[in-house]
């Protein structure tokens, strides 16, 4: 929460209201951590083939995460849209990869 927030805060310096987007990516960030793990999962538990359970975890949770971030900065009026949200969002996909890539170890070794 505190380095995203701070990212934000950072990156939209220079706007009169970059305190207020500060706050805002950080209160985003804590509750979206917490979600994306229950959203992985079920997207997981809903993939077929092998490779699906990578895609689709990771583009479903990504997808609809990054545009809830992108309307909330928008509708914040976010000086800096593009820059607040490109590094969160790289993050989260990296994010998304490893926690799926447990989930399949994780289901390879329960069939084992």
């Amino acid at each position: 929460m505190l380095v995203w927030g701070g990212w934000a805060y950072w990156v939209n310096q220079s706007s009169s209201h970059s305190v207020q987007t500060g706050v805002l990516q950080a209160v985003y960030s804590g509750i979206m951590t917490l979600y994306m793990s229950y959203s992985i999962v079920f997207f997981f538990k809903r993939a077929k083939g092998h490779w699906q359970k990578y895609i689709y975890p990771w583009l479903g949770t990504v997808g609809h995460t990054g545009l809830a971030l992108f309307l909330v900065h928008w509708m914040n009026n976010t000086k800096n849209l593009l820059s607040t949200i490109s590094l969160p969002l790289v993050v989260a996909s990296v994010y998304s990869l490893l926690y799926v890539r447990k989930l399949i170890k994780k289901s390879e070794n329960l069939i084992d």
